[in-house]
């Protein structure tokens, strides 16, 4: 089990999460009853991160979700993460509140759980519309946890000034989410951080620091094997913008792999 794990994050670091889920289902068989939880819940993720949605949910039904279960939060996160890929952004928002909304689960989480569980839900609101209700988990920069953990939140912050057009307030969410991601050498944050400062800077007008900002993103991303990452929770119209090159922004060799 241990170099089945130890190669299942090997293969993470390159996001090639079917092999991550196909080495942790080998470690899941062989570990003994204490690492159950903690492994299939790595098997879920690696399956919801890969895409296989369903598959992802059905690995979560084995996982308990009791409050006050250390790992409920994050359970939960995962399936409400898997509902929103799967389009099902009602079941995801009402997972994801309820959780976030009960003292005992909530309080039970560490805060990188809380604050992705939240960017989540962030994320399911800012697609069905609801702005002011995604910015009221992030309404500025000083409101995120410290560190790392605070990135995916200072995301959905950004994101959700970008989509009213507070182009200032957004920029000032994504470099603070790019020098954190930096300084942690997160890779994949740190591409999605570039990628957003790009769409910033080409609704600023400002094309050729935009170019700038889309080539880190891409470089960042394709070093990992996984180009989504630049793309993953941006509003439609924005993903669009990027892939169809808007304004001569990108590259014509970066707008074909945008599009495939």
């Amino acid at each position: 089990p241990v170099l089945a794990e130890q190669a299942a994050a090997r293969a993470a670091a390159r996001s090639e999460w079917r092999r991550v889920a196909e080495l942790l289902g080998l470690a899941l068989e062989a570990s003994p009853r204490e690492s159950r939880d903690r492994l299939a819940l790595a098997l879920a993720e690696a399956r919801v991160r890969g895409g296989e949605y369903a598959a992802g949910l059905e690995s979560l039904k084995s996982i308990s979700t009791d409050a006050g279960s250390r790992q409920a939060l994050r359970a939960i996160t995962l399936r409400g993460l898997a509902h929103q890929r799967l389009g099902e952004l009602e079941e995801a928002r009402r997972l994801l509140e309820e959780a976030l909304g009960d003292s005992l689960t909530a309080g039970s989480a560490d805060p990188v759980a809380l604050a992705e569980g939240r960017a989540v839900l962030g994320r399911v609101r800012l697609a069905q519309g609801d702005v002011q209700g995604a910015r009221g988990l992030c309404p500025n920069v000083d409101a995120a946890p410290d560190g790392v953990a605070g990135v995916p939140l200072l995301e959905v912050g950004g994101l959700a000034a970008y989509t009213i057009g507070d182009l200032e307030q957004a920029a000032g969410f994504f470099k603070e989410a790019a020098r954190r991601a930096r300084e942690a050498g997160d890779a994949e944050h740190l591409a999605r951080a570039a990628g957003c400062l790009g769409l910033v800077a080409q609704a600023q007008g400002d094309l050729g620091r935009a170019a700038v900002h889309y080539e880190e993103a891409w470089r960042l991303a394709e070093a990992r094997g996984d180009i989504s990452v630049v793309f993953e929770g941006l509003p439609v119209e924005a993903d669009d913008a990027v892939a169809d090159g808007e304004a001569g922004v990108v590259e014509p060799e970066l707008m074909e792999r945008a599009v495939h």
